[in-house]
């Protein structure tokens, strides 16, 4: 029996999967989860904002180096000024990476605020458009934190850490962007399934086309 736990999983997998292709459960579905999905933006939202307001290694602090206005931080080649409160990573060797940290954490920030505001604005998530537009939302959101998360672990990691460790976040961040991709390219199919389901009653039924043309709306 413990030898076939895989083909358990499995099963489990292409059920909900098929639960997925059908119309009516997919919607439902959807319906169900908006509070999960809202949860889940707001813990995004808050995250990403208390991170770009505390980022990464601390801010200059009031009176470093016996300066109270503004600071002085030696960089190679050359000194660089910055006043209290400014992120000491962002005047230093990895401003770049710094600079890719905040990129990537504003857009998964601006992108939970973005599914927050569908979540808590009535639009209801029972059409195939909605649904899709949502589902690219999120995983824009948590794909955008992954990056952000990735590029801060490098940022405040020493140069001398082991490769081993740096390959094993690689790994993880690809193969989740693989599942991403998956979802995103099956929630595509059923989207463009129902979009062609929706021509045919048109096709089949010209008095009644306008309702049907909605569906996606």
């Amino acid at each position: 029996m413990a030898r076939c736990w895989w083909r358990i999983i499995l099963k489990d997998i292409i059920k909900g999967l098929k639960k997925l292709t059908d119309e009516g459960e997919s919607r439902q579905w959807m319906e169900d989860i908006r509070g999960n999905l809202a949860m889940v933006a707001t813990v995004i939202a808050t995250v990403t904002f208390q991170t770009g307001l505390n980022p990464p290694g601390g801010v200059v602090q009031n009176g470093d180096h016996g300066n109270v206005s503004c600071s002085k931080m030696v960089k190679s080649g050359g000194g660089n000024y910055q006043c209290p409160g400014i992120s000491v990573i962002a005047g230093g060797e990895r401003g770049f990476q710094f600079s890719v940290f905040v990129t990537f954490n504003n857009l998964s920030f601006a992108s939970s605020l973005l599914a927050c505001f569908f979540l808590v604005s009535g639009v209801p998530l029972r059409k195939p458009l909605a649904i899709l537009l949502m589902a690219v939302d999120m995983c824009f959101s948590l794909g955008a934190l992954g990056i952000a998360y990735c590029v801060g672990v490098f940022m405040t990691e020493p140069q001398n850490v082991s490769f081993v460790r740096h390959l094993s976040i690689m790994i993880s961040v690809i193969t989740f962007f693989a599942i991403v991709v998956f979802y995103l390219l099956f929630r595509l199919l059923i989207t463009f399934k129902e979009f062609l389901k929706g021509n045919q009653i048109i096709h089949a039924a010209p008095s009644s086309a306008i309702a049907p043309s909605l569906e996606l709306i």
